[in-house]
């Protein structure tokens, strides 16, 4: 499993810091396995967590052992789009 970055509040407690601390943004490859690697993207409002409804698959090829690039782009309109390695996925 590779690392996701966590954007958390100033609130959180780093004594307590775990799987379900609150996060303000949760972005980066969650691979398990071969069978399930997707790039996950998870914005918190409110006190909700919105995932995304449709998965961003990783292919064979994006879980190599080389470095890859994962970009967010987060715009005004609340919209955003996912890149891998400089392509737009």
């Amino acid at each position: 499993r590779r690392p996701n970055v966590k954007l958390l509040p100033s609130s959180f407690d780093q004594a307590t810091f775990g799987g379900e601390t609150p996060y303000r943004l949760m972005f980066g490859p969650d691979i398990c396995s071969y069978d399930v690697a997707r790039i996950h993207v998870g914005l918190s409002w409110r006190g909700a967590n919105l995932l995304r409804d449709t998965e961003i698959p990783l292919r064979y090829e994006d879980k190599d052992g080389y470095t890859h690039l994962y970009t967010l782009v987060v715009r005004p309109d609340n919209s955003y789009a996912v890149f891998l390695d400089l392509k737009e996925r």
